[in-house]
């Protein structure tokens, strides 16, 4: 069984939009403004060191795009050095660290008010975390994978003495940072039982 099937005219098939070439040396007449979602503002860019705005492109990313199904999240520099002061005051006495108000600024962080594009981290599923090892001079990254309950770290360079150094690092923020999960209650939002 066969048909002729009219599927029009050549002309009304192919019409291809009519387009014009333009050459570098001409002109826009319009003025070109740069998409607000790809910059970072002015007022933050002093706050800023390289590996900042890396993860702040890489945190953008993941907070805009609709089509990600894996979403994560990310901290700036300044992230650990907070650690580390808490876990000094942990160290001493773990109520004080509690009581005296100096997890607010990882809760901050926690709840997505400390940087701009963060979000919740009860709503990622992986938050990644750069890390200065600052007797090293040597950056590397810190997952936390909340579906693991882990931190996994990615690190580029292996020398004798080195891992050391990123132990003494890692193991402050693993201490730390479950503390300041349970207190802004974040195992209840994520639906985490303990």
């Amino acid at each position: 069984m066969h048909r002729e099937v009219d599927v029009g005219t050549k002309e009304q098939i192919m019409i291809t939009p009519k387009t014009q070439d333009l050459t570098i040396d001409e002109k826009r007449d319009e003025t070109v403004l740069p998409d607000s979602q790809d910059t970072i503002p002015n007022d933050l860019l002093p706050t800023l060191n390289h590996i900042d705005v890396c993860f702040y492109y890489l945190m953008k990313k993941s907070k805009y795009d609709p089509n990600r199904s894996y979403k994560f999240s990310t901290v700036d520099c300044n992230f650990m050095n907070i650690i580390s002061s808490l876990h000094d005051v942990y160290s001493k006495d773990v109520e004080k660290l509690m009581a005296g108000g100096h997890v607010a600024h990882v809760n901050e962080y926690i709840n997505g008010f400390r940087m701009h594009a963060a979000v919740p981290w009860h709503i990622v599923e992986d938050i990644y975390i750069p890390v200065n090892i600052k007797e090293k001079h040597h950056w590397v990254v810190a997952i936390l994978y909340f579906s693991e309950r882990s931190i996994f770290l990615y690190d580029s360079y292996e020398s004798s003495g080195h891992y050391s150094a990123v132990l003494d690092v890692i193991e402050k923020l693993s201490a730390i940072i479950p503390l300041c999960l349970e207190h802004c209650h974040f195992y209840t939002k994520k639906g985490i039982h303990v």
